[in-house]
């Protein structure tokens, strides 16, 4: 996959493989570094096989992306400089409530790491419960947010027919489609920094 959709910042000649025990082995690699999600099966057979793999769990909070990318640091054995300062930086409130739309409808509540990015940004979450939720689309209507932030691309999956309903485009005037870079949302890194920033400056744009 990493050439199949190959980012800008990945060099050219990185060693590939198809997922597959035998191919992982024959790169002979001395050292596997996986997520705690990721390939659980294969990461116990390499285990099993001797083979060194380190897992990191992956970060739930702002606070916790510090303690994975020293985590990571360490376990290349590379120097540990992290700007701290920079994930203590709180923008200020807007006194405004955000949406977060995902697919099918499923909203992003509080005690998540996309709720901790959006209220450093100085936004209010607009869903008060915990963790991620089914929308009713009458009470999102009838109590609309300021703003939504959906992830949806433009097609007609069924998967985005919450989010293209003519009831939730009419709600509010501040809506923003980012198929693009809802990555960013889930795979919490430095570039979480960048995402709060254009989140703080949403309003004045």
């Amino acid at each position: 996959m990493l050439y199949r959709y190959q980012a800008d910042w990945v060099p050219d000649g990185l060693p590939v493989h198809d997922g597959s025990l035998e191919q992982i082995l024959e790169l002979e690699p001395k050292l596997l570094i996986t997520g705690e999600y990721n390939a659980v099966l294969l990461r116990k057979r390499l285990q099993q096989l001797g083979k060194t793999v380190e897992v990191l769990p992956l970060p739930d909070s702002i606070s916790t992306i510090q303690n994975y990318q020293r985590a990571f640091l360490s376990i290349i054995q590379a120097e540990v400089k992290i700007d701290t300062h920079a994930f203590q930086t709180q923008f200020p409130s807007k006194q405004k409530s955000l949406l977060l739309l995902g697919a099918n409808g499923i909203g992003t509540g509080k005690n998540t790491l996309e709720n901790d990015l959006l209220i450093k940004a100085g936004w209010d979450n607009y869903i008060e419960h915990d963790g991620y939720i089914n929308l009713d689309l009458e009470a999102v209507v009838a109590n609309p947010p300021d703003a939504i932030y959906w992830s949806a691309p433009a097609s007609n999956s069924l998967a985005n027919l919450f989010a293209g309903h003519p009831a939730i485009r009419s709600i509010t005037n501040d809506a923003r489609l980012s198929a693009d870079a809802h990555w960013r949302w889930q795979c919490p890194g430095p570039w979480s920094l960048d995402l709060i920033k254009s989140l703080s400056a949403w309003t004045n744009s």
